[in-house]
């Protein structure tokens, strides 16, 4: 499996000052619009996020996943389509990614996966 663009991301991070702090967050999105479990989609995409969990570590990035099943992406309700979430879901986002990235808090309801510096 070849991904350009986590070379690209190795890149971009090593330019950056050594002061710097780096959060890689993953969106969430509606479960129907994630990989199935067991498809090549699905295989692709944790390939994907073991090979970029392995640049955050190298250049000491916070890691912020939303994207899979949790009580925030089986609701209908908070999204407009399987991509887009409405904006009290962007406000919730907004204050978990402080929450989690600055402060280390873990969900509080298994919405999203911190992986510390």
């Amino acid at each position: 499996m070849q991904f350009p663009a986590v070379a690209w991301l190795d890149e971009t991070l090593a330019r950056l000052p050594p002061s710097s702090r780096v959060i890689l967050a993953y969106m969430p999105v509606h479960v129907s619009a994630q990989a199935w479990p067991g498809t090549r989609d699905a295989v692709l995409e944790a390939e994907c996020k073991v090979r970029i969990a392995a640049v955050a570590r190298k250049h000491r990035a916070t890691e912020i996943d939303w994207r899979i099943p949790s009580v925030l992406t089986r609701e209908d309700a908070n999204y407009w389509d399987g991509l887009h979430y409405r904006l009290p879901i962007a406000a919730r986002i907004a204050k978990e990614l402080a929450d989690a990235a600055i402060e280390g808090k873990p969900s509080r309801d298994g919405s999203y996966r911190l992986t510390p510096p």
